[in-house]
């Protein structure tokens, strides 16, 4: 059926001459009769439900046409009672009742039925099974929070917004299915997500191809729709495929062209406003940011000090440079300070803390070992391998963090082919048992331009690497004698011999990792808050860049991106340790730059 074929079959599209004979037939009364045949006569085409439905208000048809409040009952109950037998006739639940969740961040949260319709999938049910602060579980016992609920979260926070928007500016013609479709993105941006978050995506995938990947969190979307028959009720509820677009643009973002026209198709210009509401490209400022701040600052435990609800009363869409933008008050940065922060303060102690990205370096291991020996049923029967699942739908639905659980629990074969599995097994038993890769070294956080590792500048992890494998098999006399000093201290006495032959097994099973892990505040090297725009109380149609020396008084810090670099020893034996630790310690240096220097004396 075509998309018209289907817009035909709205209540919105039903002729009014329609209603007013279906009226007469149920006895309404003439009052309510010879209104709706005045607004046939005073409009030139033949009236369609949505021509006059903004009128079609109690206020209206009391004040300017004299009807009582029972006629107008009786002309919205035919209007609702037409709209539901639509619903039923595609098994859809009525509009008007709305799901309501007990959430323990924002309370008692409403979701639309379009809305559940999606969440009653499972594609999205699956969420439930991925955990969404991935290997921190197992550091905060409390992180036991999952993408489901974070993804109903950020439906409610999206929805609260636009309405708020809608309200103290209803001159922005926000639409109801504007409305839906911003929740529904909402909803969908998490859909993506493979075993343990951002481990699968972020991690697993670069370390079999090298690239960087982004979730297909559109692409699930798509096949959600598909696999449920989902077309026609998602139209049942007043959204077109223009609108279907307008969603998977907001999951995904524009498709680089190069161009500086208009990159979207799902909603014209003059709404670019709505593509900052979810997912906010521009400045980093979402609401999808501050449902993870606010769930997993409560279940972590760390305090968070940005007020969401204040910044959506304080937000007004002005037009900047040409195109409709959410801006700010400008006494409300402090708040936004607040949320900055918190994000830092969460990312730093929390999502890169050793033991977290111990593991988490461990899981990554294992899928990698296990990549091929566990294949998964994907489109047309076909096998995927863990990696190749990223790009089956049907197969990454099946993936979850009880993969996991299937590489510890499989029974393996005898053979040499099966080696990498059972590597992968002792690996993840290992995890189970707390015996876990050690972090030996780090730096403190720094500017990415201050790290150097020999003579060698701002090096990638595999150059730090291999100095520190040189550093190892050279094996002289100094460096041997300062491990063996330093393991006497820690009062563990090794011989030589035994030093010189961990060396040889540190260089032959590889047992030393290096990683580098970013510290921000949401834009890499920039100040986010100077991508801000923010307007006063004396005038509300008008803003303006905030200015840097602003920005900085405000943020306070000069480097709004560092780094630290982490190495860990795959083998916790004592002497390995702190054999890699020296090396560490001797090739790698931080250059700290000075920012504060006193005055020259003349």
């Amino acid at each position: 059926m075509s998309e018209d074929a289907n817009a035909r079959d709205k209540l919105e599209d039903t002729p009014i001459q329609t209603i007013i004979d279906d009226l007469v037939k149920k006895g309404a009364p003439k009052e309510l009769v010879n209104v709706l045949r005045e607004q046939v006569k005073e409009l030139q085409v033949k009236p369609l439900v949505k021509h006059i439905e903004p009128a079609l208000n109690a206020h209206n048809l009391m004040t300017e046409h004299g009807l009582q409040y029972s006629d107008c009952l009786q002309l919205f109950g035919y209007l609702d009672e037409q709209r539901e037998s639509r619903l039923a006739e595609l098994k859809c639940k009525p509009d008007r009742v709305l799901k309501i969740f007990n959430d323990p961040i924002h309370g008692h949260i409403q979701l639309n039925p379009a809305c559940q319709m999606i969440v009653d999938t499972p594609e999205f049910q699956r969420l439930r099974d991925i955990k969404q602060l991935g290997t921190v579980y197992f550091v905060y016992p409390g992180a036991a929070h999952n993408r489901f609920e974070h993804s109903l979260g950020v439906c409610h926070l999206a929805g609260v917004f636009i309405k708020a928007l809608r309200e103290t500016q209803p001159e922005l013609g926000i639409t109801d299915q504007d409305i839906l479709c911003v929740q529904i993105a909402g909803l969908c941006v998490n859909l993506g997500h493979g075993p343990y978050s951002r481990v699968y995506t972020n991690e697993f995938l670069k370390a079999i191809d090298g690239k960087t990947h982004s979730r297909p969190s559109s692409a699930m979307f798509d096949y959600l729709v598909k696999k449920n028959g989902l077309e026609q009720k998602l139209q049942a509820y007043g959204l077109t495929k223009t609108d279907i677009k307008f969603i998977k643009e907001q999951i995904e973002g524009p498709t680089a062209t190069g161009s500086t026209a208009w990159p979207y198709e799902g909603r014209t210009k003059e709404k670019a406003y709505l593509y900052e509401i979810v997912v906010n490209r521009r400045n980093g400022i979402d609401v999808h940011k501050w449902d993870y701040m606010a769930r997993d600052c409560h279940h972590l435990g760390i305090k968070n000090n940005f007020d969401a609800s204040r910044y959506m009363k304080f937000a007004r869409v002005i037009e900047m440079e040409g195109e409709m933008q959410i801006c700010i008050r400008d006494k409300e940065i402090s708040n936004l300070y607040n949320m900055f922060y918190t994000r830092y303060t969460v990312n730093k102690f929390a999502y890169c803390h050793r033991v977290t990205c111990g593991i988490e370096l461990m899981i990554v291991e294992a899928l990698k070992l296990a990549n091929e020996k566990i294949p998964i049923k994907g489109k047309n029967g076909q096998k995927c391998t863990l990696y190749q699942c990223h790009k089956d739908m049907k197969a990454f639905t099946q993936l979850t963090d009880y993969v996991l659980f299937d590489i510890c629990n499989r029974d393996v074969p005898e053979g040499p082919e099966h080696d990498s599995l059972r590597e992968a097994q002792t690996i993840m038993r290992r995890i189970y048992k707390r015996n876990l890769y050690t972090a030996v070294y780090e730096t403190p956080p720094m500017a990415p331009t201050s790290l150097q590792a020999d003579n060698i500048k701002e090096p990638s992890e595999d150059q730090i690497k291999k100095l520190l494998y040189s550093k190892i098999a050279s094996s002289n006399e100094d460096f041997m004698q300062t491990v063996k000093e330093s393991l006497e201290n820690a009062e563990t006495n090794v011989s030589m011999d035994r030093l010189r032959e961990c060396a040889q097994e540190i260089n032959s099973k590889e047992e030393i990792i290096v990683k580098k892990y970013g510290l921000d505040f949401g834009m890499k090297e920039e100040n986010p808050v100077e991508r801000l725009n923010v307007y006063s109380k004396h005038d509300l149609n008008n803003a303006r860049h905030l200015k840097k020396v602003e920005a900085s008084i405000i943020l306070g810090p000069v480097n709004f991106n560092e780094i630290l670099v982490r190495v860990y020893s795959k083998d916790k034996a004592r002497e390995k340790c702190f054999m890699i630790h020296e090396a560490a310690k001797q090739v790698i240096k931080v250059t700290l730059e000075q920012t504060n220097q006193a005055p020259s004396q003349t």
